[in-house]
């Protein structure tokens, strides 16, 4: 039986008796300077077992979901379910598939009930837990397939807008399959570092649709108002009269640039060298970036 089980559940049962502790002492002087002799419980001594049946059946089972085999169970029942969800796609006609997914759910709802029972409900829903999104993650799962069967019982078919809302929560099983990163270590570091760079690619975003928005503007204001009487009217107005279309061109310069199209335009790009001169540079400035930003994801990798 390890420390960490015991005072996890001496935490959850409350504070031991006297006659469960072992007690040292320590002199400690008070404001008109006499000693007083005051018990102290001694850190080296170690801690006691749960007393009652309840204790240990709670240590036992906080033992139960640490231990590798039951994780490793877990993560099994999860590819095989999304196996079956798979074959259950492709062949909807075999009529057992009602009971094979009844009997996962079945599963899933006794693992959530008992992880529940054996951390309780403060902890697993303690908002400062490092699990607390996988814990509300698989009671969110769990919870909408035993709501899928509770309404398939006691409505039975439906059709109309009913209908619809029961095969997207039906559909909502595929999240299962996500409950394997749990368990799988290299899959977790994979999936947080994954949710790290959605981060960035996110503020990313932001910036450099205020980037091309600015931008955007500076060229509707110029080359995007030209005269009717510019051979290159039409091509600039297409791609530059508006924010949005301005916005989208950039954006294909960004991705993808084609200069050539814009040469084939009576030498647009000879013709009008402030705007050749602005398309170079916004190309660097953006190849500039990536490299910033490649250069300092590079950086994090290794601290």
């Amino acid at each position: 039986m390890n420390r960490a089980a015991t005072h996890h559940v001496l935490t959850r049962s409350g504070t031991p008796s006297p006659a469960q502790m072992s007690w040292s002492h320590r002199d400690v002087q008070d404001s008109g300077g006499s000693y007083t002799r005051v018990p102290i419980l001694d850190p080296d001594e170690p801690e006691p077992a749960p007393q009652t049946l309840w204790e240990k059946f709670l240590v036992v089972g906080l033992a139960v979901l640490e231990s590798t085999r039951f994780q490793v169970a877990m993560a099994l029942l999860i590819l095989v379910n999304a196996l079956v969800i798979g074959l259950e796609t492709d062949m909807p006609d075999l009529p057992f598939w009602d009971v094979v997914e009844n009997a996962f759910l079945v599963i899933f709802t006794t693992e959530l009930t008992f992880r529940l029972t054996i951390l309780g409900r403060r902890e697993f829903f303690d908002t400062t837990s490092d699990d607390i999104g996988w814990n509300v993650f698989d009671f969110i799962v769990v919870s909408m397939g035993v709501f899928d069967v509770f309404c398939s019982a006691v409505i039975g078919s439906s059709s109309g807008g009913a209908a619809t809302l029961f095969r997207i929560i039906r559909l909502m099983r595929i999240l299962r399959i996500f409950r394997i990163v749990r368990f799988l270590k290299q899959l977790y570091m994979l999936a947080f570092g994954l949710a790290e760079a959605a981060k960035a690619v996110f503020w990313v975003t932001i910036l450099m649709s205020f980037v091309l928005y600015v931008c955007a503007i500076v060229l509707a204001r110029t080359i995007g108002s030209v005269g009717e009487d510019d051979p290159n009217h039409d091509f600039l107005c297409t791609r530059f009269a508006t924010i949005p279309r301005g916005m989208l061109t950039l954006f294909e310069l960004m991705a993808s640039p084609n200069l050539p199209e814009y040469q084939a335009q009576h030498d647009l790009l000879f013709t009008r060298p402030a705007m050749t001169f602005f398309f170079c540079r916004f190309r660097y400035l953006w190849e500039l970036w990536n490299d910033c930003a490649a250069h300092r994801g590079h950086q994090r990798k290794h601290v």
